[in-house]
């Protein structure tokens, strides 16, 4: 794992500008209309604050998504939904460059894309399978973790007041909800390799979904993938952190647009890095098979 992860690093910094750019080609308008959509209620709340801190208020409003109007949330939320879309085609694109470099051949923004777009209706597919899994993973386990918690109540309801009875059901509670967690990331996964396996591979969508499914689950992957996982949450919080940093140091002087402008920013860096990094583990797979089969005769 290590050395995927330096591998991931190293071309990540050293192409950042391609990666970046390739990812931004496909999103970047359809995430600065979510985020315009999303924060446009917010603006007079933002300027209430600004105001507030320049005269030395003591109390600060704070951000109300309520105050968005019911067609702006539906318009950021197609716009994300888009954006999804468009960056799973953007991530192909990066993952091909990525094989490319690793391959030791000179990588092309145009070929990746033009090959990403070739393959865009099986990638669409994967997207749109991945998203009716996850709605219904959402649903399965969102019912489950209410039906724990009121367990939990209900015990507590009716006498079970023991410290070492009540830490005994939280401690399950916190188990099963970081087991959830930790499926839905192996999911995540799954999808991202069936992804990248219709356009580096050439797979149909079932049989890219079926190939990834099995290299996840059924061929002891799974721990070297939540370690990936964790890695790239920590460099995701990173990023995110930057750009709070930026946007709050734009906003402090009266900056909206440029704000705007440093979140749409960290959130390509994180998207193009994520591509980045599962795209050298989807490589690493793919040779350690291919090293595994028998030459042909």
């Amino acid at each position: 794992m290590g050395s995927i992860i330096d591998r991931a690093v190293t071309l990540g910094v050293r192409h950042f500008f391609l990666f970046t750019g390739t990812i931004g080609a496909f999103v970047a308008i359809p995430l600065a209309v979510a985020l315009y959509a999303t924060f446009a209620g917010e603006g007079a709340q933002i300027e209430a604050i600004i105001r507030a801190i320049e005269h030395g208020a003591r109390t600060v409003p704070n951000l109300s998504p309520a105050a968005s109007p019911l067609w702006q949330i539906g318009v950021a939320d197609a716009a994300f939904f888009i954006v999804g879309a468009l960056g799973s085609i953007g991530a192909n694109a990066v993952a091909l460059n990525v094989a490319a470099i690793l391959s030791d051949a000179p990588p092309s923004f145009s070929h990746s894309t033009g090959r990403a777009f070739a393959r865009a209706p099986q990638t669409l597919g994967v997207f749109g399978l991945g998203f009716l899994i996850g709605l219904g993973a959402t649903i399965l386990f969102g019912g489950v973790a209410v039906l724990v918690v009121l367990a939990i109540v209900e015990w507590y309801r009716l006498g079970m007041h023991s410290a070492l009875a009540l830490s005994a059901c939280i401690t399950a509670a916190i188990f099963l909800f970081a087991a959830i967690l930790a499926i839905f990331m192996l999911l995540n996964a799954a999808l991202i390799f069936a992804e990248f396996a219709t356009v580096l591979e050439r797979r149909r969508v079932v049989d890219a979904v079926a190939t990834s499914f099995t290299r996840v689950f059924a061929r002891g992957e799974w721990k070297r993938i939540l370690l990936l996982t964790a890695v790239l949450g920590v460099v995701a919080m990173l990023i995110a952190f930057a750009g709070e940093l930026a946007v709050a140091a734009f906003l402090a002087v009266g900056s909206l647009a440029a704000a705007g402008a440093a979140y749409l920013a960290a959130e390509l860096v994180a998207m193009s890095l994520v591509a980045v990094f599962y795209a050298v583990y989807f490589c690493d797979i793919v040779d350690r098979e291919a090293a595994a089969e028998p030459e042909p005769r």
